[in-house]
């Protein structure tokens, strides 16, 4: 009985080399190390305060990183297809590709970071953003107890005042947003 052979043709050999080179790179989509805020807070822990909270400081989680992933995986697939498709036909190569992608993955994170809008400041939040926008300095939980005291004292005298400041959750200063980033190295 006779035996079939099958070669590999270009196209495969190429995308089976494109595969194993993939496992050469790292891809990271984030807030690196040297993200910090003029205090030296890293922006990375900012972020991953709002992605799951802070119960205990009354802080509710505002995940973004997490509905992106869920919302853009299929997106993401879908791109990675198109793009080993250049790289088979020569276009690119994966370093190439795989940034391609992380900057997509960095829009979509950054797209959700801009749509979030719940859940709601709480009037502290909001009356603490007012103060240090006027040039008000926090330095621990005492000032934090004497603006919550002020803010009440406003509110009960009827000249409490909330307006002029943003009031979009993850968005203060735009720092957090303005430093999300992505790396793509080989290892």
């Amino acid at each position: 009985m006779g035996r079939v052979t099958r070669k590999p043709t270009a196209t495969m050999v190429k995308l089976k080399a494109f595969v194993k080179d993939m496992d050469d790179f790292s891809v990271r989509i984030g807030w690196f190390s040297s993200a910090k805020y003029a205090d030296g807070t890293p922006a990375a822990y900012v972020a991953s305060i709002h992605e799951f909270g802070a119960p205990s400081r009354g802080i509710p989680a505002r995940s973004f990183i997490r509905p992106t992933i869920s919302a853009k995986t299929g997106d993401w697939s879908q791109q990675m297809r198109y793009l080993s498709k250049q790289i088979v036909g020569g276009v690119m190569n994966t370093e190439q590709a795989l940034t391609h992608l992380a900057l997509v993955a960095r829009g979509d994170v950054d797209a959700t970071l801009a749509r979030l809008t719940e859940p709601e400041l709480s009037p502290l939040t909001i009356y603490i953003r007012k103060f240090v926008k006027s040039g008000g300095k926090i330095f621990g939980y005492r000032d934090v107890m004497r603006l919550r005291w002020q803010m009440e004292k406003e509110e009960k005298d009827g000249t409490l005042d909330l307006s002029g400041v943003s009031t979009d959750p993850l968005d203060f200063s735009g720092y957090m947003r303005s430093q999300l980033t992505f790396t793509v190295t080989k290892k």
